[in-house]
């Protein structure tokens, strides 16, 4: 990493890796599942950069505090701050100390020397308390995520290439990771349907939204992609929904208690459909879950992304914009 905006990182998972290649005025992304990768213009900021959806934030929990403001990204949601002691760990002196927070609490061990960050540990089990009583389920959950991090350098002369991106080998640029995998539904009339809301008296016919721009979301709440890409969409559509956008996020074979319990565990205030059987997810021949399907104001299919994709919020945000101004992006 280079302030401001600077950022080589590969997350090495199998045939499922990401790349991302920002040299301050591209950003690259590329996505080893697809053998595909996008250019775009780069944020302006590491933080921007996170915010955008990026899963990594979360996959590397070290690396949002190498922005420009470490300690307030560290603090800002700190409770309470203990100091645990000093430890040693391997041939390392660190500083324990350990945050809490209203969702989790944080260990953290600081290299008593460098003052760098020697190992990460996040609990999860506040969040999971508070979300026994509407998922009775919670009580068998544990959410514990660590890491280690040996090589941690600051201050060195980084090399010109390290912010270079070279395809790999049969690389494909695209600009929408969905294409590859979109239904062919893309272009055409969306099939109307007529669901039960999730809110008592409520439901949903999608013919009453012509002249709308509509987003439809399949999800479930066992799918860890589903629960990843709900705050997104909560951000998105706390944004559009008074520019006039329609937002029906459909769950998908699923009863209607377990819906409710994972939506009010969540705190989410979107609109909820329920289509327990599946019969709507058959007739947009949902390739897997999440599927988010964006449907211009003449009732057409503009876009159709399936799975969560890395960079799901910047690109919502753009092709919402074009799509409420009216435009197409079926062809972007």
């Amino acid at each position: 990493v280079e302030r401001p905006n600077k950022l080589a990182l590969v997350f090495e998972s199998g045939n499922n890796g990401i790349t991302l290649v920002s040299d301050g005025k591209r950003l690259y992304t590329y996505l080893a599942m697809l053998g595909q990768y996008t250019v775009e213009k780069a944020p302006g900021s590491l933080e921007e950069l996170l915010k955008g959806g990026i899963p990594v934030g979360e996959v590397v929990r070290v690396l949002p505090f190498f922005g420009h403001d470490p300690y307030g990204t560290l603090m800002s949601d700190v409770e309470e701050l203990e100091l645990v002691g000093d430890e040693v760990l391997g041939a390392t002196k660190t500083y324990h100390v350990l945050l809490h927070q209203a969702e989790s609490d944080i260990d953290l061990w600081i290299d008593a020397q460098s003052y760098l960050f020697k190992k990460i540990r996040v609990d999860m089990a506040k969040a999971i308390e508070k979300k026994r009583e509407r998922m009775p389920e919670a009580a068998q959950m544990k959410i514990v995520t660590e890491e280690t991090h040996e090589q941690i350098k600051v201050g060195n002369a980084i090399p010109p290439d390290t912010f270079v991106f070279d395809p790999p080998e049969g690389a494909q640029q695209t600009d929408d990771f969905a294409a590859k995998q979109a239904p062919p539904l893309v272009g055409k009339k969306a099939p109307d349907f007529t669901l039960e809301g999730l809110e008592e008296g409520t439901s949903f016919h999608l013919a009453d939204y012509v002249g709308k721009v509509v987003m439809i979301d399949f999800w479930a709440s066992w799918c860890p992609p589903c629960r990843q890409e709900m705050p997104i969409l909560q951000e998105v559509y706390d944004r559009y929904k008074e520019k006039g956008l329609v937002f029906i996020a459909v769950n998908a074979g699923e009863d209607k208690s377990t819906a409710e319990r994972f939506v009010a565990g969540g705190g989410y205030t979107f609109p909820v459909a329920l289509d327990p059987k599946g019969k709507v997810e058959k007739l947009y021949d949902v390739p897997g879950l999440p599927t988010l399907i964006l449907i211009d104001r003449q009732g057409r299919v503009q876009k159709v992304h399936a799975g969560l994709l890395p960079d799901l919020k910047r690109r919502l945000e753009r092709e919402l914009e074009t799509l409420l101004s009216g435009e197409s992006v079926a062809g972007n």
